[in-house]
């Protein structure tokens, strides 16, 4: 780990190999794709991608191609899935020449790959993602046969799956995925009517596995299940039929600072910029050395609490961007303790809902100020 300061982030390996193995025992007759997008969630997407290899993964996905080109450069050998598609010549040459299968939304990017290819005299491995209700990216319902056959009689190009994303797969009621699931069972349906054989299916993200629907797949015939967050100890939701996991996930990253500076205020002190917090009693207040720039949300400020010493403390005015100030109470405190930000004490899960966002922003957004240390 570089030298970072007081800020590290801590990630457990073991935790992902074994979350990893939860994951292939809620879907044993599917092929399980680890989402790494996003440097993996905040994680570090080279060094989670070779675990997860290590572990038995043979398919990974990301969002762009200089994502996955991060990954080829480091050594890391998989089939890879270009989630966001490609945009440019550029992006396209790069897909091809690694081998990357990527993934197309529309014809534009059809027609690209297609031109690219020729010139290489290569193919291009493709998936198409299906608009089945998530109306963000995919090839619209209506035009996706089509679209999927032109793929086929297409020299340049090899269609290697379709796949769908479900929208609400997170909430309490199951009746708008399952909408989308009849949706893409007709569609595949129609595949199968016009002869066109498709290797991969997939639908099944962290939250679809964890309420069931990966089970409700293989009536579709779906063979993979793409988990992201998952894959790193959070539950994506808070539904109440996901409370008793069969499966518990393994935190895989914990959070933590240090106490740099410790002041005692009598009552009806200010704190911090625009005095936002006023001490009502007599306290000790805690100065950390992390801020929005290490990923601490700035509407942290007067909601969410770190951990220290088997307590709670409470984040008390504004969070700045590189200090956040916590009110230690009667805590004792010396400059020098540890303070958990998140982790098994304290779930990045909780720390989220008091800041009105979900995990997934808060791990993506630490920054490269913070260290981490991989740890097997």
């Amino acid at each position: 780990m570089r030298e970072s300061g007081p800020n590290k982030v801590y990630i457990d390996l073991g935790a992902l190999e074994s979350n990893f193995a939860m994951i292939s025992r809620l879907a044993p007759s599917q092929e399980v794709i680890g989402v790494v997008k996003a440097n993996a969630y905040g994680h570090g997407a080279v060094q989670v991608s070779r675990r997860l290899i290590d572990s038995g993964c043979r398919s990974l996905a990301v969002s762009s191609v200089w994502e996955a080109h991060e990954l080829f450069e480091q050594g890391i050998r998989a089939t890879t899935l270009v989630l966001g598609g490609v945009h440019s010549e550029n992006e396209a040459e790069s897909a091809i020449a690694l081998g990357l299968v990527t993934v197309v939304h529309g014809p534009e990017e059809v027609a690209l790959l297609s031109r690219v290819a020729a010139r290489r005299h290569t193919k291009a491995r493709v998936q198409v993602e299906v608009d089945t209700g998530m109306h963000r990216l995919g090839v619209p319902l209506e035009g996706a046969t089509s679209l999927c056959q032109k793929i086929e009689e297409s020299r340049p190009l090899i269609l290697e799956g379709v796949y769908t994303h479900l929208a609400r797969a997170d909430e309490e009621d199951p009746g708008p995925s399952t909408h989308q699931l009849r949706l893409f069972s007709r569609f595949l349906k129609g595949l199968g009517t016009r002869n066109i054989k498709v290797p991969q299916t997939h639908v099944a993200n962290s939250a679809a596995l964890l309420s069931g629907i990966a089970q409700k797949e293989l009536g579709l015939g779906c063979n993979a299940v793409r988990p992201g967050i998952l894959l790193y100890g959070v539950v994506p939701n808070t539904r109440p039929d996901l409370l008793d996991l069969a499966f518990e996930p393994r935190p895989v990253m914990k959070f933590v600072t240090q106490i740099v500076s410790l002041r005692r205020l009598p009552a009806g002190e200010g704190v911090g910029y625009g005095a936002q917090f006023k001490t009502e009693l007599p306290c000790l207040i805690g100065t950390l050395p992390v801020g929005y720039a290490d990923g601490i949300p700035r509407n942290a400020s007067g909601k969410a609490s770190f951990w220290h010493k088997g307590r709670v403390v409470p984040i008390v005015g504004a969070v700045s961007m590189d200090s956040t100030t916590v009110n230690l109470g009667d805590n004792p405190a010396t400059i020098g303790d540890q303070v958990v930000i998140f982790g098994p004490e304290l779930g990045v899960e909780s720390f989220a809902r008091a800041t009105g966002t979900i995990p997934y922003e808060i791990l993506a957004r630490i920054g490269e100020r913070v260290g981490r240390k991989f740890d097997s």
